[in-house]
């Protein structure tokens, strides 16, 4: 799987709040980003190919936007090292500009550094 990656994943200081944004059902946490995917970690499996509207709670008080709304479909889910939760991969689709930059934002303000 990393072999096809591009970027390298950032892990964040907080686990933030991804949710179905037709449905508001929670999804799960993310647990890393790039521009182009992410990882969530959730309580629930999703089936790979499943495209999906997200919404991630950002941080209170760190950007001028509260949520981050944006296209992605499942491409794996196996189970997380805790049996009792599942880690998912997703495909980010048509990301605009404004959104992608808010990512870099993101993981710049509240990424881990290495």
């Amino acid at each position: 799987m990393s072999e096809n990656r591009k970027l390298k994943r950032r892990h964040l200081i907080y686990y933030l709040q991804v949710v179905d944004a037709d449905t508001n059902n929670p999804l799960g946490f993310l647990a890393d980003i790039t521009e182009e995917g992410l990882m969530l970690v959730s309580e629930k499996r999703l089936p790979a190919g499943q495209k999906i509207k997200l919404k991630m709670k950002l941080p209170d008080n760190r950007f001028d936007e509260r949520f981050l709304l944006f296209t992605a479909e499942t491409v794996w889910c196996r189970q997380d090292v805790n049996e009792e939760l599942y880690d998912i991969g997703f495909k980010i689709f048509d990301l605009p500009l404004e959104k992608r930059l808010l990512i870099e934002d993101m993981v710049k303000a509240i990424g881990f550094l290495d």
